[in-house]
């Protein structure tokens, strides 16, 4: 990093192979960067990059008329092995940034837009030997990746089978079993899988229930009606029952604990609050879901839907769960179920579509990008995170105070003050004229200390729980 926090240089390890024997450099990884722009090609996926590199309205490679598609200015390729970005402003974790998969190195002259990930060209242990979409993929060994340069991966299995679309039970019966090895969601078993797993010592002895920093939760979208109202979204979160939400996960074992914050415990600058009673009265406060619908003009409740994975058992377990808990209060929600794999960008994750179909409440998980603050909180509370497909912010939180927050955290370079905006951010906190900033935005409990226009429902901290098997790997 500069001097100055807005230039940042790394260099790559020489004679990296891609499949084919081409040797990667680091204009292959400038290239994928700029594919990160296109999001009327790729929607799917963060935009760090075009947040925080200096030129934000580059128009991705697809467009770019530029020799070798290589026009994006804010990052530089001074050599085979060097790369150099420029940053608008200075970030802090912007090594967090250039970690992600995103930088995987992509050679221009292969790439094929949309169905690039059926077959993207390998620089792993592994390739793509052929994939049939929503099906199956098959990986073999990459002869070309040499393990001398690579000291993180191992090769071994000789051929990987990813069978996808598979009933959830099915694939608890095939790991226990041993005619699976892992689940790749890795959101834990099924309720029949659990019982099984829970009254058998050998099949116990290969479980776990590890914290795993990942939350599930519900969206309350700020924008689709009555829901624009704070007093509406309150009543949502008083009436939520937290017990039947967890129990829709697999109960206390593999559910998860209830929680009343939005960053887990084990996410750096967590600081424990619980503002909407979600674990002294875990079933919901009818009492209290009743005046905030006074307040919201809609005493007798209101209608609304709520968006969840249709192939998802657990999922539909939850907005049922919800769905019955909410009615005790007046609030009538229509269930709507979506096909995971179009479900952030045909869905749930498209704002046009959501206010459209009413979607003011959408199930939905999330895991850390990095672990701190700004990997947890930013891409579900910020303003800048809002996309028109494959939006993260489903509730479209866009707080200026929150906003402000962000900027001044990622410009902070001491990281214990840094650490504490996370907790201002998610909880109540009182800033500049007492107003109130903090709250994920419908993930969870929001934090408010006084009446604001934001507000977020039940959320749940989740425990997975695991079954290692020893030959490959385990489920997580």
């Amino acid at each position: 990093m500069g001097a100055s926090g807005l230039t940042w240089t790394y260099h790559i390890k020489p004679n990296i192979k891609f499949e084919n024997g081409r040797t990667v450099t680091t204009t292959d990884i400038k290239y994928a960067v700029e594919r990160t722009y296109a999001k009327d090609v790729l929607p799917n996926g963060p935009s760090y990059f075009a947040l925080l590199l200096t030129d934000p309205k580059y128009p991705g490679p697809y467009k770019d008329k530029t020799p070798g598609k290589l026009g994006l200015k804010s990052v530089d390729t001074p050599n085979a092995t060097t790369i150099v970005f420029h940053l608008r402003k200075p970030f802090a974790d912007f090594d967090y940034v250039v970690s992600l998969p995103q930088t995987v190195p992509v050679p221009p002259a292969r790439d094929t837009g949309a169905n690039y990930q059926l077959h993207p060209v390998s620089t792993g242990p592994y390739k793509f030997q052929n994939y049939t979409l929503d099906k199956q993929l098959t990986l073999v060994r990459n002869t070309e990746w040499d393990p001398a340069t690579d000291s993180n991966r191992v090769q071994l299995a000789d051929k990987i089978v990813v069978n996808l679309n598979v009933n959830a039970d099915t694939i608890d019966s095939n790991l226990i079993h041993n005619f699976a090895h892992i689940d790749m969601p890795g959101t834990g078993v099924q309720a029949a899988a659990r019982a099984q797993i829970l009254s058998s010592a050998s099949l116990r002895q290969n479980a776990d229930a590890a914290p795993s920093g990942f939350l599930w939760f519900t969206y309350i979208n700020s924008k689709v009606k009555p829901l624009d109202n704070v007093h509406c979204r309150r009543a949502v979160e008083y009436a939520a029952d937290k017990v039947a939400y967890q129990t829709a996960y697999g109960g206390p074992v593999a559910g998860g604990s209830i929680a009343s914050t939005v960053l887990p415990p084990n996410i750096v600058g967590h600081q424990k609050f619980d503002l909407y009673e979600a674990t002294t009265k875990p079933h919901g406060d009818i009492a209290k879901a009743k005046q905030e619908l006074a307040a919201c003009g809609h005493p007798g409740g209101f209608t609304t839907s709520m968006a969840f994975r249709s192939d998802r058992p657990k999922e539909k377990a939850t907005a049922t769960a919800e769905q019955q808990a909410l009615s005790k209060a007046g609030i009538k929600v229509t269930l709507q179920g979506y096909p995971s794999g179009k479900y952030f960008t045909n869905f749930a994750g498209v704002p046009t579509f959501v206010h459209q179909h009413d979607l003011g409440l959408d199930i939905g998980g999330w895991a850390a990008d990095w672990p701190d603050g700004y990997g947890f909180l930013y891409y579900l509370t910020a303003g800048e995170a809002i996309s028109p497909a494959g939006n993260t912010n489903i509730g479209e939180l866009n707080d200026p105070v929150v906003n402000k927050l962000f900027a001044k955290a990622v410009a902070t370079t001491d990281t214990a003050a840094r650490n504490q905006i996370w907790s201002q951010i998610d909880r109540p906190g009182h800033v500049g004229r007492r107003h109130p900033a903090g709250c994920l935005r419908e993930v969870a409990a929001v934090p408010e200390s006084q009446p604001d226009k934001r507000i977020c429902p039940s959320l749940l901290r989740h425990v997975r729980l695991r079954i290692p098997r020893p030959e490959v790997g385990h489920r997580a």
